[in-house]
């Protein structure tokens, strides 16, 4: 296609977007982020706090600069921490410690006066796994698979850890299957002891532990804890008895928005929300609409993290393209299939690319398949409605098309479609809404709209793996952080949301992969 007609594709297209809403704008990032937590100290403070939380500790007190260095910070396993507050050997001005058995046994001490704070940070619990153990766990129903043996949990009546996987297992109605194969050990770093031993197959802690912890170089996370489910456990303060009177300056300066990005990099979920005009940058990333649900979850993470914002404008990938290709605007690009990378390297717009996700391309139809569909030749039956998707705007469709052609019913399909479709919930919504009777869609969108969309394998001899790719640009205002935000989306912890959010980090057996090369669009 000649360059001035795609700079005209790519300007009714930008129009179009804004007024369909696709196009988000957001308000800038204001120059002169601060990343000094604030706090005035003019007495040395004691902090007591569990191990797990060291990490974040120190980097916070680092960040304050000279008030930090008056805060003297002693950091103990939580039974050890417990124990010493029993013997009345612990002494501090503040205590920082998980709700649940460790706080009530805190405070049955007598060591401690006053109420114990609002949340300062939460713990979100993990299946876990011992790394390069070779079992295959990716969501709770794993567990319940002949090939998990047993798994270590803490005692549910304290651990709240436990308490959460106890009630996920059981709303996922998975207690029958999983109950039989639970070893109660003391503590979540039994757990993970007996994990990283070959004692279990699987173990339930927290993110921090696995991420910080001591087993972090054995053990890894196998997937989330339901997200519809409470949290696991709130981080609280307790004062000391005679604590000093600079305590609730320390615990206001724990609250701000800086302090607050330490704990999120430390593994741990924040209890204050950062404003989003707080963002130190912004990342432009035009990204593949069926994407959204991950990169949505993931790029509230990164910010928590790192105090850069992610700002996902999602369309079709030829859309994207089109636009990135006239204005020359972004940090990163991440298409829903691998030629669209290939095509804007022809372009000279990518400086670096890596392999996320994978998606399967599957047979979507509506709640209890009315028109009957088992097969793909069904699609080429007369008077079956079909929808697909345009070639030449989103990344289902050309895959779609070499589909049919490998199975010889491309034409006979071609008369049956009802609609073209020009992003890839346009054509979910058309499938929930019953106005077609089939179409090809991604597996992973397909389980997001499960409530009124069913679906159909096709055959691993027609069918192909479509391989998604983020790549950094060589356009980007930010290509340190772009190079950063790629390095995240690579992590365990990024790969543990793909998975919760029904998306494949890894190539499914027997099936092509897709080629990188494709139609100039």
């Amino acid at each position: 296609m000649p360059r001035f007609v795609r700079m005209l594709l790519a300007l009714s297209i930008c129009s179009a977007l804004v007024a369909c809403g696709c196009s988000k704008k957001q308000p800038a990032a204001p120059e002169g982020f601060s990343p000094v937590v604030p706090l005035k100290l003019a007495q040395p403070l004691s902090v007591l706090a569990p191990t797990v939380l060291k990490r974040p500790l120190v980097q916070m007190h680092e960040r304050m600069g000279e008030p930090g260095r008056n805060v003297k910070l002693e950091t103990l396993v939580i039974d050890e921490l417990v124990a010493k507050l029993k013997d009345g050997t612990a002494k501090a001005d503040v205590l920082l410690i998980p709700s649940g058995r460790a706080l009530e046994a805190a405070l049955e001490t007598g060591a401690l006066e006053g109420e114990p704070t609002e949340p300062i940070a939460r713990m979100i619990a993990v299946v876990t796994t011992a790394q390069g153990s070779g079992v295959k766990i990716k969501a709770l129903e794993d567990l319940a698979s002949e090939s998990v043996g047993s798994i270590a949990v803490a005692d549910p009546a304290y651990d709240a850890a436990a308490g959460l996987f106890m009630d996920a297992i059981e709303a996922r109605g998975l207690l029958e299957a999983v109950e039989p194969k639970i070893v109660t050990v003391a503590s979540p770093r039994a757990g993970m002891q007996a994990v990283a031993d070959g004692e279990a197959d699987a173990g339930v802690s927290y993110l921090p532990s696995v991420m910080f912890g001591g087993h972090s170089g054995t053990c890894s996370i196998a997937c989330f804890l339901p997200k519809e489910l409470p949290h696991a456990a709130d981080v609280v303060a307790v004062k000391f008895a005679g604590a000093s009177d600079q305590v609730d300056a320390y615990l206001t300066a724990l609250n701000s928005p800086e302090a607050q990005s330490v704990l999120a990099c430390g593994g741990f979920e924040p209890t204050v929300s950062k404003d989003r005009g707080d963002a130190a940058k912004t990342l432009l990333i035009p990204c593949g609409a069926g994407l959204q649900p991950a990169m949505d979850a993931i790029g509230k993470v990164y910010y928590e993290r790192t105090g850069v914002r992610p700002d996902f404008s999602y369309a079709g990938s030829g859309m994207l393209l089109a636009t990135l290709d006239f204005t020359r605007r972004g940090d990163l690009y991440m298409p829903g299939e691998a030629f669209w990378v290939t095509m804007a390297e022809d372009r000279d717009l990518v400086s670096d690319s890596r392999p996320v996700v994978y998606f399967t391309p599957v047979i979507a139809v509506p709640k209890g398949n009315p028109g009957g569909i088992e097969s793909l030749e069904d699609l080429a039956k007369p008077g079956v409605r079909v929808a697909i998707g345009d070639p030449q705007a989103l990344a289902i469709g050309p895959v779609t098309q070499r589909i049919l052609e490998r199975a010889g019913i491309k034409e006979a399909v071609d008369k049956n479609v009802v609609m073209r479709g020009g992003c890839i919930p346009e054509l979910a919504n058309c499938i929930s809404m019953k106005g077609a009777d089939a179409c090809i869609l991604w597996d992973a969108v397909a389980e997001q709209h499960h409530e009124k969309v069913d679906w159909v394998a096709i055959d691993p001899e027609q069918n192909e793996v479509a391989e998604v790719l983020i790549a950094t640009l060589s356009c980007a205002a930010h290509p340190e952080e772009a190079a950063d935000f790629m390095e995240f989306i690579a992590s365990e912890e990024a790969s543990a949301l793909f998975e919760r959010e029904g998306f494949r980090t890894e190539p499914p057996e027997g099936i092509r992969i897709a080629p990188r090369e494709g139609p100039d669009v």
